[in-house]
């Protein structure tokens, strides 16, 4: 996992989680952060995400397409934009 500093961000936390919430059918990000959230750090679980992924929208990997791939399809540039910028 990486681990971002929210200062460094674009945008802030909750920015970010309203962005992501209307993505991802609702669910916030703080499901896929750890705990660091509190002193201005956070570190996205990018392989949480993806199993959630794979259980709300389909195993995308049947068809040997990546996440990144899948999100973009689905959901557009600024999903895929959304996810780099928390795993970046």
């Amino acid at each position: 996992m990486h681990i971002t500093d929210l200062k460094n961000c674009p945008e802030n936390y909750w920015e970010l989680d309203k962005k992501f919430n209307a993505y991802f059918r609702g669910v916030h990000i703080n499901y896929f952060l750890d705990s660091l959230v509190g002193v201005g750090l956070f570190s996205f679980d990018i392989v949480k995400f993806d199993k959630y992924y794979k259980k709300a929208f389909g195993d995308y990997e049947k068809g040997k397409t990546s996440l990144k791939d899948a999100i973009n399809k689905k959901f557009g540039k600024k999903a895929v934009r959304l996810i780099e910028t928390l795993i970046n």
